[in-house]
């Protein structure tokens, strides 16, 4: 859960239909339900109980995290939870907006925004983002089905190429001709000295 980017497309298509299903209703008490919930997982968040964090999702829940793949299932959204709690310096709060609720009473789209930072010094990390997290009432009680969220900030920028390597061959000379190759590490001979035009004994 660093940095935070993640196509939001599909979530907001996703919320449209859903939410046009929806009516107005009297939900106050599902309402306040969920947000009494929602301030309990700060406090698990505080304490770094990723346990249980985990039994706020049904056992079907899926957490949606950008940058790595979903996890499903109770067991596997604590892990999750229990690697960014290994992160340094970690700390995260949220803020619900709006609560929507289908008109059949079992569930609820709860549209928030969240803070996010970790690390120290010159390593710290500080993150603003949104998220839409559906909730499913079963047996009386309200649980997690997907939550998904993503940052506000920018996508980090691709690292630049690295600089092709330097090339090992020597420039052809100016005129075109190349001279022939010698084995590594031997001098080419000498060319040998011209015969003298004048035979020996003349002046």
């Amino acid at each position: 859960m660093k940095r935070l980017p993640v196509p939001f497309a599909a979530v907001v298509a996703a919320c449209v239909v859903l939410l046009a299903a929806c009516g107005p209703g009297d939900h106050g008490a599902d309402d306040a339900a969920i947000r009494e919930i929602n301030k309990a997982w700060q406090d698990k968040i505080v304490a770094k109980d990723a346990a249980g964090i985990a039994q706020n999702y049904a056992e079907d829940g899926q957490f949606l995290p950008p940058n790595a793949p979903k996890a499903v299932g109770r067991e596997a959204i604590q892990k999750g939870w229990s690697d960014m709690f290994a992160l340094p310096g970690v700390a995260l709060t949220f803020e619900s907006e709006k609560i929507v609720f289908a008109k059949s009473g079992d569930l609820a789209v709860d549209i928030a925004t969240y803070k996010f930072s970790m690390g120290e010094g010159a390593a710290a990390v500080n993150d603003t983002g949104k998220s839409v997290v559906t909730w499913t009432k079963r047996d009386g009680k309200w649980y997690v089905l997907t939550d998904m969220f993503s940052s506000d900030l920018p996508a980090a920028p691709p690292p630049a190429p690295a600089p092709a390597p330097a090339s090992d061959v020597a420039p052809a000379p100016a005129d075109g001709v190349t001279p022939p190759s010698s084995p590594e590490g031997t001098t080419p001979p000498a060319p040998a000295t011209p015969a003298p035009t004048t035979p020996p004994g003349t002046p």
